[in-house]
């Protein structure tokens, strides 16, 4: 009774750097979950749980938890313009949606053997400043993905 409704997965680099946010809609009650969950041990090793403002955080690590933990209390994603123009055309409402930075997560990649952003750059794709997204919808007739990326030109 205090889930409240969207729920965001933040990941990172590595399994200690993933985590969900769960708004609560009682945060107390999501507190006392939190706690719950610790105090039981039905969380991984290493993996923190506590309620910032009205969310239950979930994160892999601790370090990963705090900086989760900014991010909640910083602007919400909703008022990122690049988060407006991804989900501008996508039905709202649904159980889940999925946001990615393309820009971060091409850095993110760094360099390595696949060089990602070098054959981006080659293909002349841009990745800063797009994002694809899609969100998910349950009915009885089924799930339904609405989707779109906005990479490039024809990608």
């Amino acid at each position: 009774p205090w889930l409240a409704g969207p729920v965001a997965l933040a990941a990172g680099d590595s399994r200690a750097e993933a985590g969900l946010v769960i708004e609560a809609a009682d945060p107390e009650a999501a507190g006392a979950f939190a706690e719950e969950l610790s105090r039981s041990g039905q969380l991984p090793a290493g993996t923190r749980a506590e309620v910032a403002g009205d969310a239950l955080l979930v994160a892999g690590s601790q370090a990963w938890l705090s900086r989760m933990k900014e991010a909640v209390a910083d602007e919400s994603l909703d008022d990122a313009p690049l988060f407006q123009d991804a989900m501008a055309d996508l039905p709202e409402g649904g159980i889940a949606s999925l946001f990615v930075s393309n820009g971060q997560l091409v850095e993110s990649f760094g360099s390595g053997p696949m060089e990602i952003p070098s054959l981006l750059d080659a293909l002349g794709i841009e990745p800063e400043g797009t994002a694809p997204a899609m969100t998910m919808d349950v009915d009885r007739d089924g799930i339904t993905n609405t989707g779109r990326s906005r990479l490039g030109e024809g990608v």
